[in-house]
């Protein structure tokens, strides 16, 4: 079970994950940033990802296994394709899976999708 709650802040991160501290001391607010997190959780240390629509909270030990499952794809988009380029020549920075095939990503209206080509077989 999810629950919202609110969070500042501490201004210390791992890459581009921040560190914050969860206010379970009152009621949740709408003008103070709102996170998800897990029901009952007990959360040390607790880092936003904001990979979806609501960033979630998330531990640690969560946060090591993202870091270690992906990186950071630095990428130029040509009309609808994309490329992996340095840093200094990128158009958008997302982190993906590590053995995501670059040459299968598309760039549409603002988002990026992995579509796999058709082979004739699959027709």
């Amino acid at each position: 079970m999810k629950q919202l709650i609110n969070y500042k802040i501490t201004g210390k991160q791992i890459e581009e994950f921040k560190e914050v501290k969860l206010l379970h001391d009152r009621e949740v607010l709408a003008e103070i940033p709102i996170c998800v997190i897990e029901f009952g959780k007990i959360y040390t240390k607790a880092y936003i990802n904001g990979s979806s629509n609501i960033p979630e909270a998330i531990d640690e030990e969560r946060l090591q296994e993202i870091i270690n499952k992906t990186r950071i794809y630095h990428l130029k988009v040509n009309e609808t394709s994309m490329q992996e380029v340095e840093v200094k020549e990128a158009d958008i920075s997302v982190r993906l899976p590590i053995d995501t095939p670059v040459e299968h990503l598309v760039y549409d209206n603002g988002e990026i999708f992995l579509a796999k080509p058709i082979e004739k077989g699959d027709e």
